[in-house]
């Protein structure tokens, strides 16, 4: 087996929290400074990870044929 075929990286729930904290931190100051950004900031999180998943499945689709 290659060193490509044995790595497997996944995300933990502390690298989730991590990377939620950034988002809750940035909508928090959003709102302390009144920029109306919570709702755009909430929307590009969700299309981010939708899109990250599927970019995801397909190269593993795709590499593992």
């Amino acid at each position: 087996m290659s060193a490509l075929e044995t790595y497997h990286n996944t995300i933990g729930p502390f690298e989730l929290l991590v990377g939620v904290t950034f988002v809750v931190a940035s909508g928090l100051v959003s709102k302390f400074l009144k920029l109306s950004l919570e709702t755009d900031l909430i929307v590009a999180s969700l299309r981010s990870a939708v899109q990250l998943s599927l970019i995801g499945f397909l190269l593993g689709w795709i590499f593992k044929a």
